[in-house]
């Protein structure tokens, strides 16, 4: 029996699975025969578990026992709650169970799970690191052998181009229920280069639903019945709310096949009376037009991340042959007319929407060398050795879509005559007697899909054989082959300048765009002295982003090296510390860290992890969110006022509308998941934005600094008059450097300094932070501070003043945001 490869396409809204032999792909049908299986379970009152179609179905009549939308909460703190059952789930539990339910469906099969040699478990582009090391914890829970994790847009790359035979450049469309990835590939014979991805990661058909009932069914429902002013974050109302969104999901998939649809629920099935008793229904109209209107906004972004996606590849759309589109809200005609009118681009409609991503992963899991540590890609190429007296290597491709050639390297003196053939062990074909001289080559036809195994024979003058290290060589041929997986962050790792310092930059381990899988080797210094079985801990802190500032960039990960796990020695402050570090296809990243002083090597398979510090409960932040909103907000505006108003700075305000527009307790946490988005999107532009004008920004400053530092002159003693005017001249002459924010950190302190001496300052200072406890990571204590700080006011006890001043300071300096989430920096480049 042929092993099988097993792709997944865990969904947001629809999970598939697929398997591929080497040869044929399978997709396999769910308990009701469809191709994919709905992501929802239902947990009963026993505290059995159900997924798929049937707990879908339900969800609107038993909403506090169901789950579903959990993809988008991977890699976040919030948790799912299903009240009905007093039972709470975190999202990679939910995932975990439905992709036990996928892997049963082989089980249920005579013997087929038992020949699965490895899965290859698809993740958006977009996903960070987090996501995808809850995607994996998800895979382990469920059981899932062997498992690497594949981007989505390369696993839709490989199924269209296996389906195709066509070569060029496509843009590849993947619309799902949750996100959108978009994808420029290049293929030429069945060989597929990804050169440039996108995409958006809160944009699905789970969107499209979401705007049918916020701008059409709530309106109606408030219009029609007596209900409560925020009825749909009510627990009394929550069945109410599914309904709508279900009956809202039916309408839209109706709507791809005809111009008019009816978002309808009767009362009985509802179940609902409104506050006066009435029965509750819903019977609302809804044509194309008005939903083309609707999710108009949400195609303009995604043509918009297109473009974005064309512009990193350095193509213009004459260069892209055609659109494929991926997903199941593709199917909409006005989605796909939009798309192509807007681009410019035509489109083809020869692939299946729903299961393509689970069969492009099937296909690569056979690529992939399962009995590998790490999984790695398969040998794709291969040689044989002569072992008698004649010196010659034969080297081909062991792996390729198409006809495979075989090389002779003569590295010795051949007798006249040598010759060699090629004989198909499949098909019986013979290449006939082949003079054997240097460069000597041979195409040799690749007859059936999958293994095709070929004998090679040396003949020397006298027609005898001659003896090789293996006769038999086996090559196959693959479905397609993918070249270069792009990454889609970039991820490095934050350090200190110097030693001592405090000045934070980020040492890039890969540059998005670099091709995957990639591995290298960065040295280090220790920032501080770690004793054997010390408490101190050394912090290696891996960021993703783009920007040089390592503050502007997210904060994924930690591996930390203890005190604790040094059996004997000290690593001292500026010792060696080498780095190895590898990330595979799926873009998760491996550090190893040797440090020769102690004879240690610590791997981040023990040490590395996704911080629960660093994930967000979006079920209790919307406070918290919105706060951050208006911080960004006063960012944006800081920065406007030195480089002025521009595109990306539009953009970026554009972004923080949603933060900007959440209500203190909003309960939809998908609201505030998508606020909190766009924050970090603007976060991102403002970032880009710092980084194109750094030398401007950084002279405005420090001019702006001189200048308040003037007003202080009379209150400066003559050191700091005289350490400011020499910091500031060396600030100047350094301002393109990495070491002018030393410089400047330095001139900040001399100010603050003659500053804290001030009276008439520190009151001031005391009042504008004793009026934001939301910027303080402890409110109790900021509280408590503000309390002593206004008695000492009161007093005329400055010291006392200093004392909250500080304490304040300390709180609000130590909000904890992304960038310092994790323990202190302390790795020096």
């Amino acid at each position: 029996m042929m092993n099988q490869y097993l792709g997944i396409d865990l969904g947001t809204t629809n999970s598939a699975i697929c398997s591929f032999d080497g040869v044929t792909t399978r997709v396999w049908k769910s308990r009701e025969q469809n191709d994919v299986t709905p992501s929802a379970l239902a947990v009963s009152s026993r505290g059995s578990i159900r997924v798929g179609q049937g707990p879908y179905d339900n969800a609107p009549r038993m909403p506090d026992h169901t789950a579903m939308l959990f993809k988008r909460l991977m890699g976040t703190s919030t948790p799912v709650r299903l009240p009905g059952v007093n039972r709470t789930l975190m999202p990679e539990e939910c995932s975990a169970e439905v992709l036990r339910e996928l892997y049963g469906y082989l089980k249920a099969a005579d013997g087929a799970a038992d020949r699965v040699s490895g899965t290859v478990i698809t993740v958006p582009a977009a996903f960070n690191t987090m996501q995808k090391e809850a995607t994996k914890k998800a895979a382990e829970m469920a059981g899932i052998g062997a498992v690497v994790l594949m981007q989505e847009p390369v696993a839709a790359a490989m199924s269209v181009m296996k389906k195709r035979d066509l070569d060029g450049t496509f843009l590849i469309y993947d619309l799902g229920g949750g996100t959108l990835d978009v994808t420029v590939a290049t293929s030429i014979k069945k060989r597929i280069d990804i050169i440039a991805t996108g995409g958006i990661q809160m944009c699905g058909g789970r969107d499209w639903d979401r705007a049918i009932v916020d701008n059409v069914v709530k309106p109606w429902l408030d219009e029609n019945f007596d209900l409560p002013a925020d009825w749909s974050g009510s627990p009394s109302y929550k069945g109410l709310a599914r309904h709508a969104a279900r009956a809202a999901e039916k309408a839209k998939i109706e709507l791809s096949a005809k111009t008019e649809a009816t978002i309808h629920a009767d009362d009985m099935e509802i179940g609902l009376k409104d506050e006066a008793g009435a029965p509750i229904y819903l019977d609302i109209p809804l044509d194309r037009a008005a939903l083309d209107r609707l999710i108009a906004p949400r195609i303009a972004a995604s043509v918009e991340a297109a473009r974005e996606t064309l512009d990193k590849a350095g193509l213009e759309a004459d260069a892209i042959e055609e659109i494929v589109f991926v997903g199941g809200p593709t199917h909409y005609r006005s989605l796909r007319d939009t798309v192509k009118r807007e681009l410019a681009i035509e489109s083809e409609t020869d692939v299946n929407p729903m299961t393509a991503v689970a069969e492009g992963a099937a296909i690569f899991a056979e690529s992939v060398d399962w009995d590998s540590a790490q999984h790695a890609p398969k040998p794709t190429r291969g040689e044989v050795v002569s072992t008698g007296p004649v010196n010659v290597v034969f080297k081909y491709v062991s792996r390729t879509p198409n006809t495979a050639r075989l090389d002779a390297r003569v590295t010795g003196k051949i007798e006249p005559g040598t010759r060699f053939k090629v004989e198909g062990l499949e098909d019986g074909w013979v290449s006939g007697q082949v003079d054997l001289v240097d460069g000597a080559s041979l195409d040799v036809p690749l007859s059936v899909q999958g293994e095709n195994r070929f004998r090679i024979t040396i003949l020397d003058g006298g027609l005898g054989a001659v003896s090789l290290d293996k006769s038999v060589i086996s090559i196959t041929k693959t479905a397609s082959v993918v070249e270069a997986i792009p990454a889609s962050h970039s991820v490095g790792i934050v350090v200190l300048t110097s030693i001592g310092g405090d000045v934070e930059s980020v040492s890039w381990l890969v540059r998005a765009g670099d091709g995957l899988p990639k591995s290298g080797r960065k040295v280090f210094k220790s920032g501080t002295a770690l004793g054997a079985g010390s408490r101190s801990v050394l912090n290696f802190k891996v960021v993703e982003g783009e920007s040089e500032t390592a503050a502007d960039n997210r904060v994924v990960g930690n591996m930390v090296v203890r005190g604790t796990d040094l059996v004997e020695g000290t690593i001292l402050a500026g010792a060696e510390l080498v780095c190895d570090y590898e990330m595979g296809a799926s873009g998760c990243v491996r550090l190893e860290v040797s440090v020769p002083c102690v004879g240690a090597t610590f791997q981040s398979g023990r040490n590395f992890y996704s911080p629960q510090a660093g994930q967000r409960d979006f079920s209790s932040s919307s406070a918290d969110v919105a706060q951050e909103g208006i911080s960004a907000l006063q960012d944006l505006d800081d920065l406007e006022e030195l480089v002025g108003d521009g595109d990306k700075a539009r953009a970026a305000r554009q972004s923080l509308q949603g933060a900007l527009r959440l209500q203190e307790g909003e309960s939809d946490q998908e609201v505030v998941q998508e606020a909190a988005e766009g924050i970090e999107r603007a976060r991102s532009l403002l970032s880009h934005i710092r980084d194109d004008n750094k030398e401007s920004i950084r002279l405005r400053r420090l001019s702006a600094l001189e200048t308040s530092f003037a007003a202080l002159r009379p209150a400066a003693s003559p050191e700091e008059i005289r350490r400011f005017e020499r910091t500031a001249e060396y600030a100047r002459l350094r301002v393109s450097s990495r070491d002018y924010q030393s410089y400047f950190m330095e001139l900040r302190g001399i100010y603050f300094g003659i500053l804290w001496r001030s009276e008439e300052w520190l009151r001031s200072y005391f009042s504008r932070m004793a009026v934001r406890p939301q910027d303080a990571t402890d409110r109790d204590e900021h509280a408590r501070l503000v309390e002593e700080g206004t008695t000492a006011a009161a007093n005329g006890d400055m010291d006392a003043l200093r004392d909250a001043v500080a304490g304040l300071h300390d709180l609000q300096r130590h909000v904890p945001t992304d960038a310092d989430r994790l323990a202190e920096t302390n790795i020096v480049a």
